[in-house]
């Protein structure tokens, strides 16, 4: 790939929770598609009670999944966390609920989520949301170091407003923001990653004291 053909044709898998947040994700999704991804997504059962399958399905013109086809008779034979997790280059969860950060951090595979996130071999990026109380209790911050040490990029949420009308740390970050960690998680590694490097540019001149 070179220059910006990068960012173009790649694969992406959104894991929707179920936040307020929940409802600016279609508007992520659509960016992405714009961009010529390939963007599929999974809702869990709380997600679905702010955004639907059918709102996914049409804007990315892939089968919306939920907790549902987990495990299930009709769908189990596909066994959809393993064919998510193996068919994605970066997986996103926005917004990344306490409930859904103590899954991850506990290796918890009892959800179609949280075992696709178990699965995959793909960057997973988390975007916790929630009140600010709630992103500050120890427990919600030692799952977020669980996460951290399972090799997750945690990105913290954003200061300002809440739904609750509460004000401080626990919004989502702006969808700009979700975009450019997304991207930076496929950004091909640079050739001098990891490198040094000293810029100068040149000596540093200065007049001579007019009293000398």
């Amino acid at each position: 790939m070179t220059n910006q053909s990068w960012k173009r044709n790649r694969k992406l898998l959104l894991g929707i929770t179920g936040g307020i947040a929940a409802y600016k994700l279609p508007e992520l999704a659509r960016a992405f598609v714009r961009r010529e991804w390939k963007v599929e997504t999974i809702l869990t059962e709380a997600a679905e009670k702010f955004v639907t399958p059918f709102t996914f399905s049409v804007l990315t013109g892939q089968r919306a999944w939920t907790e549902k086809d987990f495990l299930s008779d009709d769908r189990g034979v596909e066994i959809p966390h393993i064919k998510l997790a193996q068919n994605c280059e970066v997986l996103a969860v926005a917004p990344c609920t306490a409930t859904t950060l103590s899954r991850l951090a506990t290796a918890d595979g009892s959800s179609l989520l949280s075992a696709t996130v178990l699965a995959t071999r793909a960057p997973v990026l988390l975007f916790p949301s929630m009140n600010t109380d709630m992103w500050f209790n120890s427990g919600v911050q030692d799952n977020c170091e669980g996460c951290i040490r399972k090799g997750y990029t945690l990105i913290e949420p954003g200061q300002g407003q809440l739904a609750c009308r509460d004000e401080g740390k626990g919004r989502l970050p702006d969808l700009d923001v979700l975009e450019e960690e997304i991207l930076k998680a496929v950004c091909p590694k640079k050739d001098m990653e990891g490198m040094k490097v000293l810029v100068t540019a040149g000596p540093t001149h200065e007049y001579i004291d007019p009293v000398r």
